[in-house]
């Protein structure tokens, strides 16, 4: 995990001087979730979006907000990716009427005053471009990490429309990628040493999945830009069950993998954790999609998004599920 005792201590400086700017807690969930149903849709109108990162930032681990009665942002300081030593302030999923003249005003402050850098995460282009207009410029001049500038909205959110995803699946050739992943599901489906449980019930086999996890993708992968600690929020804190579905899965008596999502509104969800040990069990990642494709039509939803991307594999990946729309979100930065 990432050194955060400064981090920490930059945020509760700025947060004792300025009082909009408070610890989260769980009872913000109410809050955060007043203003998400205001606004236009996006994968971050989520708690699950907000705290998923937050771990180790603030005294309840869920990182700060600012509040002002009419204008809300989860706020934290983290230090940046390919520069440990370098602490930078973010604006995550701003919301209300004025916000960015609150964050065009404080962020000049405490770039000037604090050094820090700012990145504002997840917004609309008309956001974007009104903030480009008050001096604040494209991730490009100051990305996140220089594989993916502006982190998981590099590359756009990708909508499913899950029966006609299915379908498409279940109608294609053989030989086609979709289908093949479909009969994977199938084949896992019957496998009579599977079985599936809720993450809540078993969260420290949860936390040993992730460990694992993370331990193969650093053998694997020359580029790692995530960590177990970006899931411990929603693995380890029981924080919004009602409103998410999830599953742990075991495989001869293994636990191998999860995934989790959280319902938004009436017709659509967004999948959030996709975590799995592929030497454990081949072709997981295609089971614990249908999985949660199905789980997901159980409770009336009809659409799913899946996200951005850092990466173009990862992009390449969800966009096999044949999406109906893509959502183009922006980071923005001064620096």
């Amino acid at each position: 995990m990432n050194n955060l005792v400064q981090a920490n201590k930059i945020i509760s400086k700025i947060a004792k001087e300025n009082p909009c700017i408070t610890p989260i807690t769980v009872r913000d969930y109410a809050l955060f979730n007043k203003f998400f149903h205001k606004e236009p849709y996006t994968y971050g109108n989520s708690w699950t979006y907000v705290i998923q990162g937050m771990y180790g930032i603030g005294e309840n681990n869920l990182g700060y907000k600012y509040f002002d009665g009419g204008n809300l942002s989860a706020v934290c300081v983290f230090p940046k990716i390919e520069k440990p030593d370098l602490n930078v302030f973010y604006w995550i999923r701003p919301m209300g009427k004025s916000i960015l003249d609150v964050i065009d005003k404080l962020s000049k402050n405490y770039h000037k005053e604090h050094k820090l850098p700012i990145y504002v995460k997840k917004i609309f282009k008309e956001q974007y471009e009104y903030l480009r207009n008050k001096g604040f410029k494209n991730t490009s001049n100051f990305p996140w990490h220089s594989s993916c500038p502006s982190e998981d909205d590099t590359y756009p959110e990708q909508i499913l429309d899950i029966a006609h995803t299915i379908d498409i699946a279940k109608k294609l050739g053989k030989t086609r990628q979709l289908n093949r992943s479909y009969r994977y599901y199938e084949q896992l489906k019957k496998d009579e040493t599977l079985k599936e449980g809720s993450i809540y019930d078993h969260k420290k086999e949860a936390k040993k999945v992730l460990i694992s996890f993370f331990q193969e993708e650093i053998k694997s992968r020359s580029l790692n830009i995530s960590n177990p600690y970006d899931f411990y929020n929603i693995v380890l804190n029981k924080l919004n069950s009602e409103s998410t579905i999830e599953k742990i899965i075991k495989i001869d008596r293994t636990y191998v993998a999860f995934h989790l999502s959280e319902i938004q509104n009436k017709e659509l969800a967004s999948l959030y954790a996709l975590i799995s040990l592929r030497n454990q069990s081949n072709h997981i990642v295609d089971f614990l999609m249908f999985d949660t494709f199905y789980l997901l039509l159980k409770s009336d939803i009809k659409f799913i998004n899946l996200g951005g991307s850092e990466i173009e594999s990862l992009y390449q990946f969800k966009i096999k599920f044949r999406p109906i729309k893509e959502n183009i979100m922006y980071w923005s930065v001064l620096y």
